[in-house]
């Protein structure tokens, strides 16, 4: 089966999340630092709202190297979890680019220690659905 026209193209065959990503039904934590999926419908929605929440310096690039370097920076700490309520809606407009956001939190994830986890909330009718998309679109050789 051919993804729909404007969609990612998949990665690799769906099979198990690695263990930095997270796909689940409960609400996301009562917090600030949570990522609104709803304001990443697209790519500089996604820069905005990250830096936002895991209050990026003024000076972020808002561009995926740049990304990368302030998750770096925050998963340097006491290794947090990046919580995205409304993970559904993430990139809706730009499907296109959910692969690379994959490969980036996923690299930030394994190559830094402590690392990073990154938590996808999902209404529970989008559950499997996005599970499954999540894990065709992880890059071939996703880190575990």
């Amino acid at each position: 089966m051919n993804p729909p026209q404007g969609a990612a193209t998949p990665h690799r065959d769906a099979g198990p999340l690695p263990r930095w990503l997270a796909v689940t039904a409960a609400p996301p934590p009562d917090d600030t630092s949570v990522i609104d999926g709803r304001a990443c419908r697209t790519r500089s929605g996604l820069f905005a709202e990250f830096a936002r929440a895991l209050r990026f310096p003024d000076h972020f690039g808002h561009n995926w190297d740049a990304l990368a370097d302030c998750l770096r920076d925050v998963a340097g700490g006491p290794g947090p979890t990046v919580s995205v309520g409304h993970a559904e809606d993430l990139l809706t407009d730009a499907p296109e680019l959910t692969a690379i956001l994959l490969e980036v939190l996923g690299a930030i994830a394994v190559d830094t220690t402590p690392g990073v986890a990154v938590t996808l909330h999902v209404p529970g009718a989008d559950l499997g659905r996005c599970t499954a998309a999540t894990a065709v679109l992880l890059p071939d050789g996703s880190p575990a």
